[in-house]
Formats: structure tokens, sequence, C-alpha cells
């Protein structure tokens, strides 16, 4: 992934994500979520399988909203 899409990736991160994603694993792309799952492996697995991998970026949604002071 070329440094322009990977900071395209990161600036279009969604500020919040619905509840039903919390604790979860996401694959996004262009501020879309494209797969998520508890597991890691799965996410990768059909992202991969969707030809995304190389274009996504796999993120972690936390439990709550973090404040970073």
């Amino acid at each position: 992934m070329s440094l322009n899409k990977l900071n395209s990736n990161f600036n279009s991160l969604p500020d919040k994500f619905s509840h039903d994603l919390e604790d979860q694993w996401a694959s996004i792309s262009n501020g879309k979520i494209l797969v998520h799952d508890k597991n890691f492996k799965i996410v990768f697995e059909r992202t991969t399988k969707m030809g995304m991998a190389k274009n996504a970026i796999f993120h972690k949604i936390p439990k709550r909203e973090l404040i970073i002071v």
C-alpha cells in the first residue's frame, strides 16, 4: 500500500464506531468498514478473499471511547 493510500485510510477512520462493533477487529478502506469480527484471523481471511487486504487497514475497535490527555 502506498503511503498516500495509508494516510487516506487513517484520515478516513470514523470518529465514533457503533456500539455493536466495540471490542472487535475491523478492516477499513476509504472510511468504509469492509469486515468486522472478534477474531482477527477471520477478518484478515475475509478481507483477503475480497482482494482488499493490501488496500485496507486493520483496526481493533476499543470497548469504549478513549480519552487521551
